[in-house]
């Protein structure tokens, strides 16, 4: 080991999903760039000193001042143990090396350009037993793409380098810091190494939050800012006062040509700018540095910056930045004037709602009251972050508009009125009075306010497709896309497709309806916002029906995200979906948790309980089911179904279902598993499902029966129902859904286990006909297929036809099998 290689800090936190797959193979180059207090340095000794035994280190720390190319030659050239310290003496020393050599260069790009070059002519020369490992603040001017189509390039940037949730946690166990919270942290530092550092500095010496910035200006004076010079340093902090920004914006703020030269240097010096999402054309100050950098500027200076911000977004028509702008700049008229051009369908892209009640929070009410444009886009915010209380008393707000001398305008202020009573009616549960109102309101709403026309046509198609008119559902399928198409929304076309999976998947159809999300998915990859976390919600759902939890867990958490960033109630569909997750996996003590903190945030949202309180109420049931909680059960159905009549036609919003059906099976299951025969009451109610062909219903209606009949002493029908349910589930792709019985006796699990043995695919036996039953008991009777066709007066082909098509049913392929799947199944005795 060098001797000059700095030992790690006692209290270092190893990184092993960093520094694993950076040990492992062998790159001619593995690079760490990031900006300052990444984690670089900590990074770059961890794997030194992990480094094998066969191989050679070289350690140059070029941190601290710039030097020139022939000291750095000079210092290799000495570890190297060369006579003659020339650069055509190193280059062919390395380009001869025959055994593994690692040369660790940390802080490369404060040695500067020539020595940046130096290098890299070095690594195309040096031999393949040459390793690279350089961390720096830019990405250096080498060949990198043809390093990495090669397989020579191991990379890591800022987003790999910032610390984790579990790193934080696994931090803040080792500082013993009980004040902080790992969440709370990593929201602040967004995973910025020196920024947990320095909060736990803070935290350690008890200093307020402005101590805690007087410490990170101090930190970034002395790594950043007094390096720069002052032109530079005041551009950083300029830029830092900006959500985000591109070359465009940047010559808006400033002179001709000066902002491209100064985000250039800024770039360079690897100063905290880095690009947003997947592109490179929209930059920004990282967030953990942001608000200290801009704070460092004068008021005045910040509030011109914000002008200038607010008049280009104007310019641009990008009204919501505009809106943002102005109130930064304390233009509240301004802000309520921008406001009142915003159309609703900006409410369904990025964070939406979210955003304009952020701006109604800064806003006097008399500025909020002032346009009828102004009241909608607040009514409509309110709605869809699922304040229904505050949004039906913002609706009311446009009597004050009403009656208006104009006929037309009164019709159009009138129907947007009722478009609002309709939406907040249905979701209250009144779906009947809903129904009307929302057909009224699409007698007055004009055609230039076509989003609002699309989200209640789209709320009348969900009431339509509940109640199971495919009539009406297609004739509004047709109206809407007709209109998404001519107005190019993909956020509004994605609503629509949601529709049409939600549709698949009650007729059974999960892989056609995963398909379909999966393409919607893909196609709102650039966009954020409620609809594209609804999106995989929904995804998640179809996942886990079809056992596939790991995907499905995965997909909620992204979902979670997405809807949490945007305000939208869905956040507590994520978190049910992950605690019926954690379930299906039998730790109920997570599932119980998950579902307190979707309580939590509902409540944090002032999110209205009819949004969410039944759905979570029903997973919690069906968690006390599976604890023997029978009697809580049968309360809390008797409760919901009392609150049914009251709400003829109420339909849970997520799944989409019908509430009725819904505590009805619970307090059916819940009287069962107090001993209660229901057979001859569930035995109808699954054909009457069935007819409709409400699968995924059916097949949970099923799993009860099977316990019904066996409360009732009735074994084998109960098996044989127990058969039909599973085959009914495994046909339309939800092994999820077979995670009820696992709730139910543990002879129902087990003969549900037993029949999961078999080989092959999932077995469809509820699809085997009355004769492919007979002739199945036949041939396990041992005989042969004439014997069968002369007892059945039946041919001998149509015979070969039924027992290929009862293997088919059984996936198998041979007579025995036949014979040994359908004894497994409990078919034949």
């Amino acid at each position: 080991m060098p001797h000059n290689l700095p030992d790690l800090p006692l209290d270092h936190l190893p990184r092993p999903r960093l520094s694993e797959p950076l040990l492992r193979g062998n790159p001619r180059l593995r690079l760490l760039c990031a900006c300052a207090g990444s984690g670089k340095s900590l990074l770059l000794r961890a794997c030194a000193q992990a480094a094998p035994a066969n191989t050679g280190l070289c350690w140059l720390d070029l941190r601290g001042r710039r030097i020139g190319v022939s000291e750095v030659v000079q210092r290799l050239a000495s570890m190297l143990g060369l006579q003659e310290a020339t650069e055509q003496a190193l280059e062919a020393r390395l380009a001869q090396q025959e055994r593994p050599l690692w040369i660790m260069l940390d802080h490369l790009c404060g040695a500067g350009e020539e020595v940046e070059r130096l290098v890299g002519r070095l690594l195309q020369l040096a031999s393949p037993q040459v390793g690279w490992w350089v961390a720096s603040r830019r990405r250096p001017a080498w060949p990198l793409a043809r390093l990495l189509l090669a397989g020579d390039l191991h990379e890591v940037d800022a987003r790999q380098l910032a610390l984790t949730g579990a790193e934080l946690q696994a931090l803040l166990e080792q500082q013993a810091a009980p004040s902080l919270e790992a969440d709370t942290l990593l929201q602040r530092t967004h995973g910025w190494c020196a920024g947990a550092a320095l909060d736990l500095l803070a935290a350690r010496l008890g200093e307020p939050p402005i101590g805690r910035e007087r410490l990170l200006l101090n930190y970034l004076h002395c790594e950043l800012l007094d390096g720069l010079p002052a032109r530079q340093r005041q551009a950083l902090c300029q830029l830092a006062c900006l959500a985000d920004f591109d070359k465009h914006l940047l010559g808006h703020l400033f002179e001709a040509g000066e902002g491209a030269h100064l985000l250039s240097a800024l770039l360079d010096a690897g100063a905290f700018v880095e690009p947003v999402g997947p592109g490179e054309e929209r930059l920004r100050v990282h967030p953990a540095v942001a608000g200290a950098l801009a704070a460092s500027l004068p008021p005045s200076t910040r509030l011109c910056l914000y002008r200038q911000a607010c008049q280009y977004f104007v310019e641009l028509g990008e009204e919501a930045q505009a809106v943002h702008y102005a109130l930064l700049a304390e233009q509240p008229d301004m802000a309520a004037s921008l406001m009142a051009r915003i159309g609703i369908e900006a409410l369904l892209h990025g964070e939406g709602p979210a955003a304009v009640l952020c701006w109604s929070e800064r806003l006097p009410e008399t500025l909020l009251r002032s346009t009828p444009q102004v009241v909608l886009l607040r009514a409509w915010s309110l709605l869809l972050a699922g304040r229904l209380d505050e949004a039906s008393a913002c609706a009311g707000q446009l009597a004050a508009f009403l009656p208006s001398p104009c006929r037309q305008r009164q019709a159009e202020w009138l129907g947007h009125w009722q478009a609002l009573v309709g939406q907040l009616q249905l979701r209250a549960g009144d779906a009947v009075a809903a129904a009307a109102t929302l057909e009224q309101a699409l007698q007055g709403l004009p055609g230039q306010a076509w989003a609002v026309r699309v989200l209640t046509q789209l709320a009348l198609l969900e009431q339509a497709q509940a109640e199971g008119r495919d009539d009406a559902v297609r004739q509004l399928e047709d109206a809407v896309a007709r209109v998404v198409r001519d107005r190019d929304c993909r956020t509004l076309e994605a609503m629509l497709v949601l529709q049409h999976a939600r549709r698949l998947e009650w007729r059974g159809e999960f892989a056609r309806a995963e398909g379909v999300l999966r393409r919607a998915n893909s196609e709102l990859a650039t966009l954020g916002g409620r609809v594209r976390g609804r999106t995989q919600l929904q995804l998640a759902r179809n996942l886990w029906h079809q056992g596939r939890l790991a995907e499905a867990r995965e997909l909620y958490a992204q979902g979670l995200a997405f809807c949490g960033a945007a305000a939208d109630p869905a956040v507590a569909w994520a978190h049910a979906g992950l605690a019926e997750i954690d379930a299906a996996q039998g730790d109920l003590a997570s599932a119980y948790a998950r579902l307190t903190e979707a309580l939590r945030c509902m409540q944090l949202l002032r999110v209205a309980e009819p949004l969410y309180r039944p759905q979570l109420d029903l997973l919690r049931a069906r968690l006390w089911l599976r604890e023997g909680q029978h009697r809580r059960c049968a309360e809390l159905a008797a409760a919901y179904l009392a609150l049914c009549l009251e709400r003829p036609g109420w339909h849970l919003e997520f799944p989409g279902v019908d509430a009725r059906r819904q505590f009805e099976l619970l307090q059916a299951r819940a009287a069962v598993a107090a001993g209660q025969d229901l057979a001859e009451v569930l035995q109808p109610w699954l054909q009457e499902v069935l007819r409709a062909r409400q699968l995924e219903l059916a097949a949970e209606l099923g799993f009860a029966l099977a316990e019904a009949h066996l409360a009732g002493g009735r074994q084998r029908k109960a098996q044989a129902a127990l058969f039909d349910a599973l085959a009914q589930a495994r046909r339309f792709g939800g092994p999820g859904t077979q995670a009820y019985w696992h709730s139910f006796r543990p002879e129902i699990a087990r003969w549900a286990g037993r029949a999961g043995e078999g080989e092959g695919e999932a077995v469809d036996v509820s699809q085997l006909s009355r004769r492919e039953r007979s002739v199945l008991g036949m041939i396990a009777e041992g005989l042969a297929n004439q014997e069968i066709a002369e007892r059945l007066h039946i041919s001998l082909h149509t015979v070969k036809s039924h027992a290929q098509r009862i293997n088919n049913k059984l996936g198998v392929s041979r007579r025995t099998q036949a014979i040994v799947r359908a004894k497994a199944l409990g078919l034949v005795h």
